[in-house]
């Protein structure tokens, strides 16, 4: 998501005329996101919030999401039966 993030406001600059609002910002950068992580931020995205406050909370929930999982994935590396 990162990478991500880093190439969109690298290359957002040069679009200043195709996207020249916020909805239309976000909702470009929204389409790069995985399902899982547009879904998130979706209701942020759609509040008019800036396109930095929609790229903050995609990468607190794909942080959240990661350490969830790896909450998962250690319990259930015991072993078994």
């Amino acid at each position: 998501m990162i990478e991500y993030k880093i190439q969109f406001y690298a290359l957002s600059r040069y679009a200043m005329v195709i996207l020249p609002d916020k909805a239309k910002m976000n909702k470009r950068f929204m389409r790069g996101l995985t399902l899982r992580i547009r879904e998130a931020v979706f209701v942020v995205a759609q509040s008019g919030a800036s396109l930095q406050r929609v790229v903050e909370t995609a990468k607190e929930f794909e942080l959240i999401h990661r350490e969830q999982y790896g909450d998962l994935r250690g319990k259930r590396s015991g072993t078994s039966g």
